[in-house]
């Protein structure tokens, strides 16, 4: 796999999740058995910093970076010697971080850090911007960058962004857009082109698409659906086709799908549950606190 495709892997997802802050403290649900876990995949749990602190031998600081809350900003600063800037730079919750240690900077994956300050310091520097990973930036202020340089855009990677300027753009392009990426776009103006080109979808990546609007297309067209993806999908229509169609569930997926009502499912299916997926899932972790 290459350097890109690893990177895209993680991308895709974080691309529809949007960056949060996550309280301090959170406990394991009580079915949930520490021993099954995987140390590895806990790292970038956004709900086991807490638990991570208590046991900072177990840590991969590596997949800590790719962790989107501010906690695991703060142990990572308190421990600069253990991961690798690849990652962390295109984290905007690190951006304090990223500016206090320039020198540090992996330009490549900082090109898709959406951080305002981010974009000014990309501007900075123009050559320094790795133009493909900044056609994945969702800044609107990455958009215009690409407005300017638009032999640069990598109209692939533009089909996949999700930002309404992005979208424009490709409006504005019809001809370049790449219908195969676009199908996974859950932006409502990509819903409304895939609609108006319906001969053009990939109806193997719509069924990643988190828009309500995607599911919906997915009921009129049951047989087109790719089961193990949309077993990822965590818009709770899609929970619900999942459930109506049980028999398809990929439950290695569904194990590392981030909706709340999935770990009811898994809760009652706890022999068909993938151990090291479930780790990275934050609903393994009690949100009352």
């Amino acid at each position: 796999m290459s350097l890109l495709s690893y990177f895209l892997s993680f991308s895709i997802f974080s691309l529809f999740n949007s960056k949060k802050e996550i309280p301090i403290k959170y406990k394991l649900l009580d079915w949930i058995d520490i021993n099954k876990l995987d140390w590895n995949e806990l790292s970038k749990n956004e709900r086991a910093v807490y638990l991570l602190k208590q046991n900072k031998n177990k840590i991969n600081w590596n997949r800590l970076t790719e962790n989107n809350s501010i906690e695991a900003i703060e142990l990572l600063k308190s421990n600069p010697d253990y991961y690798s800037w690849f990652f962390i730079s295109s984290n905007p919750l690190a951006i304090e971080l990223l500016k206090n240690n320039p020198h540090k900077i992996c330009w490549t994956t900082f090109s898709q850090n959406n951080h305002d300050d981010a974009i000014e310091l990309l501007r900075e520097n123009l050559d320094k911007i790795d133009w493909v990973y900044l056609s994945l930036n969702s800044n609107p202020k990455a958009i215009k960058l690409l407005r300017e340089n638009p032999h640069k855009i990598n109209w692939h990677l533009l089909s996949f962004n999700t930002s309404d300027e992005a979208l424009e753009l490709l409006k504005e392009n019809p001809h370049k857009i790449y219908w195969y990426e676009l199908s996974i776009n859950n932006n409502n103006i990509a819903i409304e082109l895939l609609k108006e080109n319906k001969n053009e979808i990939y109806y193997d990546n719509l069924s990643l698409n988190t828009n309500t609007n995607a599911i919906k297309l997915l009921k009129e067209n049951i047989d087109e659906v790719n089961w193990d993806k949309l077993s990822l999908n965590n818009n709770d229509e899609a929970i619900e086709l999942l459930i109506e169609y049980s028999s398809n569930i990929n439950w290695d997926n569904l194990s590392k799908n981030k909706n709340k009502k999935v770990l009811e499912i898994l809760k009652n299916n706890q022999d068909k549950i993938n151990w090291f997926n479930l780790s990275s899932n934050y609903f393994i972790f009690d949100d009352n606190n």
